[in-house]
């Protein structure tokens, strides 16, 4: 039952971050917010880094959406990209997050109460848990999901476009 929820979860994140980035250039996605803030493309390739750690967490298995120096230009902590040529392409990271979370959702939907039951390392959490749990750690990752793309679509605002999301 958990995973049928953490699934529809991670493709509810999916959804809205497609919904925000569709009919965004790549020029766009550039733009940073002002006064502060991460440009669209940081956040949707952060979220894609972040999605590549997921999927070696679960034991997924293929080659990484992005090689290691790409990577690097979205890891949390890293500086702001006022280089376009940092920049992976708007259009590329899209496409490689659908493919992302279609992976994660399909491992996810086929995790049983024990697998995701199972205790991890604590240090994979940001902070001091209870229960160092699969699903408590899949838990957070779907609010640090929630969070950007929560971002994602403020920026597309900002940006002078329409809401993605059609409610």
């Amino acid at each position: 039952m958990r995973s049928g929820m953490l699934a529809l979860g991670f493709q509810t994140a999916q959804m809205t971050i497609a919904a925000n980035l569709a009919g965004l250039s790549h020029e766009q996605s550039l733009q940073q917010p002002r006064p502060a803030g991460n440009c669209v493309n940081w956040l949707a390739g952060h979220l894609l880094t972040s999605r590549e750690g997921l999927k070696q967490i679960l034991k997924i298995s293929g080659e990484p959406s992005l090689g290691a120096r790409e990577a690097e230009s979205y890891r949390q902590g890293s500086a702001p990209l006022s280089s376009p040529e940092r920049a992976v392409r708007l259009e590329r990271l899209d496409s490689e997050l659908q493919k992302c979370s279609a992976d994660i959702v399909s491992k996810i939907r086929s995790m049983s109460e024990a697998e995701l039951d199972a205790l991890l390392d604590p240090k994979l959490f940001p902070g001091p848990v209870d229960q160092p749990s699969l699903a408590n750690l899949l838990t957070l990752f779907l609010f640090h999901e929630a969070y950007h793309s929560g971002q994602i679509g403020l920026s597309r605002r900002l940006l002078g476009q329409p809401s993605g999301i059609r409610i």
